[in-house]
């Protein structure tokens, strides 16, 4: 069995019903988003990654779950079982058809593990492929066994974890990275003119804050929309009207 093969029997056609349920899915992550966007509460670039990465996964579940045909049920225990059998067939001088499927089943959470950093807006830590690749992975083989839609086993959840975790290390985060160099804030150009500003505004500390910055770098850093209040009784650089004052 070849990859081709592989592929066709993962990804049977579509019945009317399950279209409609996709794109109706489909649509309404993409509204919710955009309204996201023109609030300004995130980026086009993460609209897009969690766009793309919700379509992924409603694919991943159709094709390994939901679009089966229910059988008996079925499970494999035994840890590296296929990695065993993969093994001793190379020892043998041939490649077992086991080979191709660990390696779809790695490269199938490859696209979740680089798109988690592009959808957060920042680069990740390897814990957050890890956790992200179980839970999907343990959530697809548990319904496969309940439902009786499949092969029940251990390999699967480290085969997919692995792929997750190696999208992430070797594209999400440097393609994070790099579009976070990218789009960098200039640095203030003449720190004169930076103090000057300071010292003319208000050093005493409001009762209330509202902060227009995020901790650490993000990816397309938001820039403040507009002036952050005069605590009260400031009159510079502007005065302040009594209804806008801090309590």
């Amino acid at each position: 069995m070849d990859l081709n093969q592989i592929f066709i029997k993962y990804y049977p056609e579509w019945t009317a019903f399950e279209a409609v349920v996709f794109f109706s899915v489909l649509i309404g992550v993409t509204a919710i988003l955009l309204i996201q966007v023109l609030r300004k509460h995130i980026r086009w670039v993460q609209a897009v990654s969690v766009l793309l990465l919700v379509t992924y996964l409603m694919l991943v579940f159709g094709s390994t779950v939901f679009m089966r045909q229910p059988g008996t049920r079925q499970a494999e225990y035994e840890w590296f079982w296929s990695w065993k059998v993969v093994y001793h067939a190379f020892e043998e001088g041939y490649t077992h058809s086991l080979f191709w499927e660990i390696l779809l089943n790695i490269a199938l959470f490859v696209p979740i593990g680089a798109l988690l950093p592009l959808a957060s807006g920042r680069k990740r830590g390897i814990w957050l492929a890890l956790v992200t690749g179980i839970l999907i992975s343990t959530s697809i083989e548990g319904l496969q066994l309940w439902l009786c839609r499949g092969l029940f086993e251990f390999d699967d959840i480290f085969d997919n974890t692995l792929g997750c975790v190696l999208g992430q290390a070797v594209i999400g985060n440097p393609v994070t990275y790099l579009l976070m160099k990218i789009s960098a804030p200039p640095k203030c150009p003449q720190l004169f003119y930076c103090s000057f500003t300071y010292s003319n505004g208000s050093t005493t500390s409001s009762f209330t804050r509202i902060s227009k910055c995020r901790c650490g770098p993000v990816l397309f850093p938001v820039l403040p929309e507009s002036p952050s209040r005069s605590p009260c009784a400031t009159v510079c650089p502007t005065s302040t009207e009594v209804s806008d004052r801090c309590p």
